[in-house]
């Protein structure tokens, strides 16, 4: 999905992302302050900077396993999200591929839970301004920074 395709399309409620995409390029959904449901599924490797910024009645996001890349402020500002579920947490590369958490999910004040199924280290400001968080699961904090 190209680069600022669907920017501010103020209409849209619901995304399913087809299987047969793998990228969601540079700010391809953002500005959607409308979109409530959004459906990523298995293939999708990409998802670009700013590719669903603003989307401010957004509840919940689930990364599917096969995304290996996020890019910077992907979800930010995302003000309704409740709930974020993220495969694995790691800015090295690794079997899983490179997600740079470099302030994907920032200024989402709302979120009550955050689940993250492996990985080892959380980037700056991944989770920034974050503040009813009241769950956090899934990872181990090791590395202080």
């Amino acid at each position: 999905i190209g680069m600022n395709a669907f920017y501010e399309c103020k209409s849209i409620e619901e995304i399913i992302v087809p299987k047969n995409v793998t990228h969601i390029s540079d700010s391809a959904f953002n500005g959607c302050i409308n979109l409530e449901t959004l459906s990523l599924v298995e293939g999708l490797e990409i998802i670009d900077s700013n590719a669903f910024s603003n989307c401010k009645k957004l509840k919940e996001i689930v990364i599917p396993n096969s995304v290996t890349r996020i890019g910077y402020g992907a979800f930010s500002e995302c003000v309704g999200l409740e709930k974020i579920i993220i495969p694995f947490a790691s800015s090295k590369e690794s079997e899983y591929g490179v997600i740079s958490f470099n302030s994907i999910f920032s200024r989402t004040a709302n979120v009550k839970e955050i689940i993250i199924n492996g990985g080892s280290e959380i980037d700056d400001n991944a989770f920034m301004y974050i503040s009813q968080t009241s769950e956090v699961s899934g990872i181990g904090f090791t590395k202080e920074r």
